[in-house]
């Protein structure tokens, strides 16, 4: 029967729906209770009131801003409109700042010393003390930090680098907690008076430094543009870290290029050579601003003569040098790395070693310390004297053999003794620190090996330099009869960047090595002496970063010499991998789980379309793979799958009705249990033979493949290194016959 009313007008429908108003045949009905409605609009009103509130108070937060927040985004906004220059000048000042702190740190601490062991004691015995226990502080404090803080921050960190821009990701090496730990650990060594650096260090510190200004300022948005820009501007920051602390641009940047970095663009020279500068120079002016120096000089200023600086026979001289530094730099090496496999050894002592790690560095320092000592051994080869000092007279332009030895010079006096002579002083000099630097290199602190390096080539440069001109007072040209011709100091700097140059593997140690001492009157000679050192070193073995690259197993690709013919005679087929792991188009998921479960340490598999034939699709990621599974053997999937096929077998029984009686049957508790294993088993095993569905997965479609014929040299260089591969594909007219990883490479 149809209604006789006339349909009610809309807003009249409106407004008595407001308490659910029903309209009937006779009349309308409220089926709402009034104090139901009221309710429901008291808890409205009260929900737009608070976020009204909640409205207010971010208001006023934004428009009450802290001084440090209105900073910090002014700061955000300046970086990314100035782009890499205003964050590479920003970078710079950090990194001068920081080494002229830590300059000053280290002063203090070498002047506690001596007033510890020096002028507080007069006992021999308890000058020894003191000086042993101030050595031993320092170090147990920076070992306490580091172990606590960070172990990450422990070595230079150059090596890491290295690794880290070849595009490997090394967890917590830049992160703020490891910047901290060498940042308040690196003071410590190098105040405790052993021979070690700390421009490796800071070369790891200004990564980091640059890494926290991107990650507070936020500058990078995307994956990509990590992997451009971020490298970039981390390659610079090595520069920045070498510059700040020797005061050499133009060699941070080259070191840099060379050590560090496996591909440096073109158009990285710039930002390198500004960022470098700012840090240099405010480094050196700060020294100027604090009345440490009268103006801007060079670190190791020396006055060699610029007439006739040098004979054309001593170029022969500076290459026996550079012989002499390169055998010494690969025997240096080879120390140091059998010293580290000692303490791996699997015995006792050994396990008591790398349970306790503090044991290891104090025993070390307690010998060395000991040994080094003023009273007793340390007299014959200025133990006393800091990197810096012993470095500023190694490169005297006196030649110290023709000295008189009745008369008093404040700098001999430091290198002879009244039962040795220099020349006996500076090569145990040598013989020492090469010693005692290949031993405390291996403690678990922050510490650096390019002074060291210097170092260790300038005794070996002094020692050489003495006793040549020892045996040819009139210089090496018979036809020529001149009185003190050679310059002993030049041997000094040729030594020292000889020896840094073949141990690091970097030539850019003779440029730095120019701008430290403000000469290039010995340019081609010291060039000369670099180059020799560095490709015997090369020759015979890795350099010392690549050592401890291989000792502590980091994924990198050493260069490849380019002279050597080897590399160009081993193709692809030689050393690729012929025992495939795939996945394909038919494969049934059984096959995912057993090739996910077998590999862990695979991170990519190749994508076939069928066992047999071959044939490169492309490249799945192992978690597209294990999302594949875990999606497909979901509980809550077979949970739901279970219950259907339960509530099935229930509606098929055959028993209906009222004629039989229903007995409740209890079930024990283990025969439930082993029922619903065995339902779940059935269950998966049925899943597991089901054909995988990859339509939801990511497939990557184009991988980098190489064909049997490429050479050794075109993978190492040309792909792996440029390109940063992990791994690349073998193939032949499409079909997938090899893979070759970056072990194999290696």
């Amino acid at each position: 029967m149809e209604s006789l009313e006339p349909p009610l007008p809309v807003a009249t429908r409106r407004r008595s729906s407001v308490l659910g108003y029903e309209q009937s045949l006779m009349f309308g009905r409220y089926s709402e209770q009034l104090a139901t409605f009221a309710r429901y609009q008291a808890q409205k009103a009260k929900e737009v009131k608070e976020e009204r509130v909640q409205l207010e108070k971010l208001l006023r937060q934004q428009q009450q801003q802290t001084f440090g927040q209105r900073i910090s985004r002014s700061c955000r906004g300046l970086i990314k409109s100035g782009g890499n220059w205003v964050l590479l000048t920003t970078l710079g000042i950090i990194i001068a700042l920081l080494s002229f702190i830590m300059d000053i740190i280290i002063h203090n601490l070498y002047e506690l010393r001596d007033l510890l062991s020096r002028d507080l004691l007069q006992t021999t015995i308890y000058q020894l003390l003191a000086w042993t226990a101030f050595t031993v502080t320092c170090i147990t404090l920076a070992a306490v930090i580091v172990k606590l803080i960070s172990p990450q921050a422990a070595g230079s960190g150059v090596g890491e680098m290295k690794v880290i821009l070849r595009g490997v990701v090394l967890k917590e090496y830049l992160s703020f907690k490891t910047l901290c730990a060498k940042t308040l650990a690196l003071p410590l060594v190098l105040g405790s008076g052993l021979p070690l650096g700390k421009e490796g260090p800071f070369v790891h510190i200004s990564a980091m430094v640059v890494n926290q200004i991107l990650k507070i300022f936020g500058t990078i948005t995307s994956e990509s543009e990590y992997e451009s820009r971020f490298l970039e501007v981390i390659a610079v920051a090595c520069a920045v870290g070498v510059a700040s602390t020797f005061a050499a641009p133009v060699g941070g940047v080259l070191y840099s290029i060379e050590i560090v970095s496996v591909f440096f663009s073109v158009r990285s020279y710039w930002q390198g050579f500004f960022a470098a500068t700012w840090g240099a120079l405010l480094w050196r002016l700060l020294t100027v601003w604090f009345n440490f120096e009268e103006n801007i000089t060079h670190v190791f200023k020396t006055d060699f003569r610029i007439v006739n600086p040098y004979e054309t026979l001593e170029l022969f001289a500076f290459a026996l040098l550079g012989v002499l530094c390169g055998l010494s730099a690969y025997i240096f090496v080879t120390l140091q790395r059998q010293i580290v496999l000692f303490n791996r050894k699997s015995t006792a002592f050994h396990a008591f070693l790398q349970k306790n790690t503090l044991i290891y560095p104090i025993l070390v320092t307690t010998i060395v310390a000991v040994v080094s000592f003023p009273g007793t051994f340390g007299q014959f080869y200025g133990s006393w004297l800091s990197s810096e000092q012993s470095m500023h007279q190694l490169f005297s332009n006196e030649t110290w053999g023709i000295v008189d030895n009745s008369s008093e010079n404040p700098i001999i006096d430091n290198w002879r003794t009244e039962y040795t002579s220099i020349y006996t002083n500076t090569f145990l000099f040598f013989v020492m620190n090469f010693l005692v630097i290949a031993l405390t290199s291996t403690m678990p602190v922050p510490l650096g090996l390019i002074v060291p390096s210097f170092k260790i080539g300038a005794g070996l440069g002094r020692c050489y330099g003495e006793w040549l001109a020892h045996f040819f007072p009139h210089g090496l040209n018979p036809n020529e009869n001149r009185t003190n011709l050679l310059i002993v100091g030049a041997y000094s700097v040729a030594g020292s960047a000889a020896f840094a140059g073949a141990n690091t593997g970097a030539l850019s140690s003779a440029v730095i090595a120019f701008e430290m001492t403000g000469q290039l009157t010995h340019l081609l000679p010291i060039i000369v002496a670099t180059i020799v050192a560095t490709i015997i070193a090369q020759s015979l073995g890795p350099s010392i970063y690549d050592s401890l690259i291989k000792l502590k197993k980091l994924p990198y690709l050493p260069p490849i010499m380019q002279s050597s013919s080897v590399a160009h005679k081993i193709f692809v087929e030689d050393f690729m991998r012929r025992d495939l792991l795939y996945v394909w188009e038919g494969a049934t998921y059984r096959y995912v789980k057993h090739l996910v479960s077998s590999k862990k340490q695979l991170n990519v598999y190749p994508f076939v379309n069928s066992p047999d034939s071959l044939i490169l699709l492309g490249t799945v990621n192992r978690f597209e793979l294990e999302s594949l599974l875990e999606k497909h053997l979901n509980k809550d999937r077979m949970a739901e799958d279970l219950s259907k096929m339960q509530s099935q077998e229930d509606s098929e029984c055959p028993v209906h009705g009222k004629r039989f009686n229903v007995v409740n049957v209890s079930i024990p508790e283990d025969d439930s249990l082993e029922y619903s294993t065995i339902a779940r088993h059935a269950w998966e095993e049925d899943q597991l033979d089901q054909t995988v569905n990859f339509s939801s997965c990511l497939i990557e479609p184009a991988p980098f493949q190489l064909v049997e014929g490429t050479t050794l040299m075109r993978v190492s260089d040309n792909m792996f290194s440029l390109l940063g591969l992990q791994v690349a594909y073998v193939t032949s007219l499409g079909r997938l016959i090899g893979v070759v990883a970056l072990k194999e490479v290696r």
